[in-house]
C-alpha cells in the first residue's frame, strides 16, 4: 500500500509540474509572439518608408528628365505647348 500511495504522490507531483512548466510555455511562446509580431510591424513601416523614399527619388528622376527633354525639344522649336508644360512643373 506504501508503494502505490507513493506512486501516487510522485505521479501528482510530476503532473503539477508538467502543468507548471506548461503554464512557462505558453507565456513564453506568447511573449515571442507579440515579439515577433512587433518586429514584423517595424518590418513593414520600414518597407514602406523605404518605397515611398524610392518612389519620391523615382518621381523627382522623372520631373528632371521631362523639364530636361522638354527643354530640349523648346529649344529646337519641336513642340508647341512647351512652355505651358514647363510652367505646370
Amino acid at each position: 500500500m506504501d508503494t502505490l500511495q507513493t506512486q501516487i504522490t510522485t505521479s501528482t507531483t510530476e503532473v503539477k509540474t508538467t502543468s507548471t512548466e506548461l503554464s512557462d510555455l505558453k507565456r513564453t511562446y506568447q511573449s515571442l509572439q507579440i515579439s515577433r509580431e512587433s518586429a514584423q510591424a517595424e518590418v513593414n513601416a520600414k518597407t514602406v518608408s523605404l518605397y515611398k523614399l524610392r518612389l519620391k527619388d523615382g518621381f523627382t528622376f522623372f520631373q528632371v528628365c521631362l523639364k530636361t527633354t522638354l527643354t530640349c525639344a523648346h529649344e529646337h522649336k519641336e513642340v508647341g505647348i512647351i512652355d505651358d508644360v514647363l510652367k505646370d512643373l
